[in-house]
């Protein structure tokens, strides 16, 4: 009667085995539905998403919670407004600087919300943000002027002529070039031991291929900065504005992102130069030459029907990445609460005693990877939210509350 009664009290869940309570919806350990659960596995780093959705935000922001996150979309919203009205204003080169700094922007202001510089923000945003700028720019002025010496290369795709180093260096070789200079700083910073988590990987990666872009785009159109203003035509200067400045960014955003997600690894530590990285540092260079070079073939394409093109372009490979990343993600946050439920011990990441979930604010099972309640990864949490329990969890309190979810009062949903 006892075994019956015990058997009743949990559920297994039949992806690691763990027992957990009977009204939980998802495993503690490794985010799989249980019991009344939906039966597609919810978006791990926003549970009210499914994995395959075009969310941009909870994609490239994985630390904010479904709150900071509509912030955010706000103030994307708000930044690609402002270059527009611009344009009608007849001031397109305000318009373009403008909107080339949208995405950096509502980074930074991310990466300080979240606090993913843990009290060191000079190292975090010069590895991430500056450092990237800074070889963008040089690179760029030098790649340029390479392009320059070789006669009739610099032709314009504008003009609708095609000359194959005027395509191969911009668009194929600037690219490898350039993938490999936007994963210096998130190197540098994921082979740290307080920024060696696969999350942070991931974030300094898209931080740093936005910054990139941001600065390759300024460079490459200094000359049409300081042209003036006037003459402004919103159906030349929209599809510009928006694939230079707002889907370029987020496209290399997401590729490096990925490659340094890599880097990091699953577990704790970071993996370094694994045959995966390697393999996700070529799948990125890939998705910058089908980008730029998409670019350039439909520019030449005379009038708008070029730029438009190049725009649609430019939306379908964004689309294609942001879910790219999302899979990427989804799959690092199982994989490593798997890894870490084999163990048998728990993570540097698992919630505490007392804990609460950050996106339904349900009490969270101890050791716990997911929210068995709404499915949210433990792991997704910022930075500020874990030194906020650290800091309230009074002493010794891990050894008195054990160690399993299944025992522990309080972790049903």
């Amino acid at each position: 009667m006892s075994e019956q009664s015990s058997a009743a009290a949990t559920t297994q869940c039949a992806a690691c085995h763990r027992d957990n309570p009977p009204s939980a919806r998802f495993c503690a350990s490794c985010g799989a539905p249980v019991g009344h659960a939906p039966q597609k596995r919810p978006y791990a780093a926003q549970p009210n998403e499914s994995v395959a959705s075009f969310a941009l935000v909870s994609t490239v922001m994985p630390y904010a919670s479904a709150q900071s996150a509509r912030t955010y979309k706000l103030a994307f919203l708000i930044g690609v407004a402002i270059p527009i009205i611009a344009v009608l204003l007849g001031q397109p080169s305000f318009a373009l600087v403008t909107a080339a700094f949208v995405v950096p922007v509502v980074f930074i202001l991310y990466l300080y919300d979240v606090n993913l510089w843990e009290d060191q923000p000079v190292p975090v945003v010069l590895g991430a943000f500056v450092l990237s700028g800074v070889l963008a720019v040089g690179f760029t002025l030098a790649w340029r002027a390479w392009l320059q010496s070789i006669p009739g290369a610099a032709t314009d795709s504008a003009f609708g002529v095609f000359n194959l180093w005027g395509f191969l260096i911009p668009n194929v070789i600037v690219p490898i070039v350039a993938v490999i200079l936007m994963l210096v700083g998130p190197m540098f910073l994921a082979s740290r031991p307080k920024f060696d988590d696969l999350m942070d990987g991931l974030t300094f990666g898209v931080v740093s291929g936005v910054a990139y872009a941001c600065f390759e785009t300024l460079t490459l159109n200094w000359l049409v900065i300081g042209g003036g203003t006037g003459g402004a035509n919103l159906a030349v200067w929209l599809p510009v504005i928006v694939n230079l400045a707002f889907l370029k960014p987020i496209v290399y955003g997401c590729a490096v992102g990925i490659a340094a997600a890599e880097f990091s690894g699953l577990g704790e530590g970071y993996d370094g130069f694994s045959g995966r990285f390697i393999v996700r540092t070529v799948e990125a260079m890939v998705i910058l030459i089908l980008f730029n070079g998409g670019l350039y073939l439909t520019g030449l394409l005379s009038g708008t029907t070029g730029l438009i093109l190049g725009m649609v372009w430019a939306l379908l490979v964004a689309g294609a990445v942001i879910l790219r990343l999302r899979t990427v993600l989804q799959r690092a946050l199982v994989e490593g609460a798997l890894e870490a439920a084999a163990r048998e011990g728990s993570s540097k990441w698992s919630s505490g005693p007392d804990d609460f979930c950050a996106e339904c604010e349900m009490p969270l099972l101890v050791d716990a990877m997911f929210c068995v309640n709404c499915g949210a990864s433990v792991r997704a949490r910022s930075k500020d939210a874990r030194h906020a329990h650290a800091s309230a969890a009074p002493q010794g309190a891990g050894d008195a509350a054990g160690s399993t979810g299944a025992d522990s009062e309080g972790g049903a949903a």
